[in-house]
């Protein structure tokens, strides 16, 4: 009777053990993604990643004949994109696909994702692309549903800051200012009155 006393008691403090363990783990998770949040919400993190961001939008457009992406800023055009355009959902999507962005990086090659070489960062980009590839109507679908993904995102926003940027319009495409003057088809002598009948 006595060792049943003993064993029940054991377990009676496993159970409190794991219980305040639990509550622990859950304050510190709640604590740690009501930051990210925050993060989330002020901009912040984006902002204080701007060499993992660089990367990513150089394995977008990498520099050839002409400049990387973020030599021409696409990179401060990426992130006041994502922080002051896009809706809550598909941030999320954003930021989820960063994670998912350094964990393969530190999974498959021990190394940030700024740190990696050219081709290894087309690697882990072109594994994202290979999950992501899907028939147009069930990507269609998701993104109604789910949001736009982290890739669509990426690449879309990467690309419009690249050719939008003044560099690239500038020196790169024919690129053709307005004119200052307009020159209408015709011109009105005289200011023409309409009258109700």
């Amino acid at each position: 009777m006595e060792q049943r006393d003993t064993e029940h008691k054991i377990m009676k403090r496993r159970a409190a053990i794991a219980l305040i363990t639990g509550g622990f783990g859950a304050a510190a998770l709640g604590g740690w993604s009501t930051q990210r949040n925050r993060n989330m919400k002020s901009g912040q993190e984006l902002i204080t990643n701007k060499e993992f961001i660089d990367a990513l939008v150089d394995t977008i457009i990498p520099k050839t004949d002409s400049p990387s992406a973020s030599e021409v800023g696409t990179t401060e055009f990426l992130v006041s994109v994502i922080n002051q355009c896009t809706e809550q959902r598909d941030k999320l999507n954003f930021y989820r696909g960063l994670d998912q962005i350094h964990g393969s990086s530190i999974k498959l090659f021990q190394k940030k994702f700024d740190e990696l070489d050219l081709e290894k960062k087309q690697a882990i980009v072109n594994d994202l692309e290979q999950q992501r590839n899907l028939p147009h109507l069930l990507r269609r679908i998701k993104q109604r549903f789910l949001g736009v993904s982290f890739l669509d995102q990426l690449i879309s926003i990467t690309v419009q800051g690249y050719c939008s940027s003044k560099v690239i319009t500038e020196n790169y495409l024919d690129f053709e200012p307005i004119p200052i003057t307009y020159t209408a088809c015709y011109t009105e002598s005289k200011p023409v009155i309409s009258k109700a009948i």
